[in-house]
């Protein structure tokens, strides 16, 4: 927490360079869980505005791609289902700016299988909606936006009393 507190006061005041160096020399562990997959993103933020010319920008990519994957995949890992899809989600992009789309598809694949599983097992549809967001961005990123809709209407349809249930 310490770090990410840091490197975001770091991306505010305009140095992301140093915000980077700091990601390099001080990575989080794949066993810190959710505190590190939002460091991660704090330090990819800072990655982004180097030039690409910048050899750290390829690092720090490679280094989050490294950690956020071992978070993603640890069973152990603190991680609600809604908080490992976010984590995805940023591996997902960090594999696209690194070019790997097939690593990036692999990564959506099993979102779309986690978050499905969670929604269909879900307590109540209240509960459901909660993962209709990251569902949303899986699919649609996969091309297949338009498999989704009946399962989203049919949560809208289980909550009428809700004003934004999706």
């Amino acid at each position: 927490v310490l770090f990410r507190s840091l490197a975001s006061e770091l991306l505010a005041a305009g140095s992301a360079e140093a915000c980077v160096d700091l990601g390099l020399k001080q990575p989080p562990k794949a066993g810190d869980g959710p505190p590190a997959a939002d460091y991660l993103s704090v330090v990819a933020d800072c990655a982004e505005k180097l030039p690409d010319a910048d050899p750290r920008k390829k690092q720090a990519r490679e280094a989050a791609v490294k950690v956020l994957s071992g978070v993603v995949h640890d069973p152990r890992s603190p991680l609600s289902a809604d908080d490992r899809a976010d984590a995805m989600r940023m591996l997902r992009e960090l594999y696209l700016a690194l070019g790997d789309t097939t690593a990036a598809h692999g990564i959506a694949e099993e979102a779309v299988k986690l978050l499905d599983d969670a929604a269909n097992h879900a307590p109540t549809p209240a509960y459901a909606a909660t993962f209709n967001m990251h569902r949303v961005d899986a699919y649609t990123y996969l091309g297949r936006g338009e498999a989704l809709i009946p399962a989203l209407e049919a949560n809208v349809a289980a909550l009428p009393g809700e004003y934004d249930p999706a």
